[in-house]
Parts: structure tokens; sequence; C-alpha cells
């Protein structure tokens, strides 16, 4: 496990916000992508945990996304996580 350093933290929220612009607002099926990297910049910039999310995030999007945050923050990607949350988005 190999936690992110406040500085890595603090580049991959630039990142994600410098994104946010382009891209595309909904997904096919509906779910909200703005609100999901939003979700991902607030989870990271307020230090959420698991508990946290699974307390107070009741869309299951939304949640998902917090977790991707989290565990990219702790180092504990998933093989289909991408290596960095700006990875993947669609663009318009």
């Amino acid at each position: 496990m190999n936690s992110k350093t406040p500085e890595e933290i603090a580049a991959q929220i630039q990142r994600l916000r410098e994104l946010r612009p382009n891209i595309v607002p909904r997904t096919y099926f509906g779910d909200d992508n703005l609100g999901a990297l939003d979700i991902e910049i607030e989870c990271l910039e307020e230090g959420w945990d698991e508990d946290y999310i699974e307390e107070n995030l009741e869309d299951q999007n939304l949640n998902m996304h917090a977790l991707i945050a989290l565990r990219w923050k702790l180092g504990e990607q998933e093989e289909e996580d991408s290596a960095n949350l700006d990875d993947g988005w669609p663009l318009k």
C-alpha cells in the first residue's frame, strides 16, 4: 500500500478541476458525470473515510466514485481503476 502525499492529492484535485469543463455531463445511462467528478474532489479535499462515504452517500454512482477516490488516495486501486483519477472520463 502506497498512500498519496498531500502534494500528490493537491495535484490530482487540480487536474480534476481542469478536466471538469471538458467532461460529458451525463453517461449514456443518465448518471451524473460532473457530480461524480465533484464527489471525488470533495472526498480528497475533506479526507473522507469509508465509513463516512457509506453513511452519507446514498446515490450508488456517487458512492462508487467516492470509494474510487479513497482507494486512489490510499494506494489501493483495484485492477479496473485508472492509475489517476483524471483518466477515463468521457470527453466532449
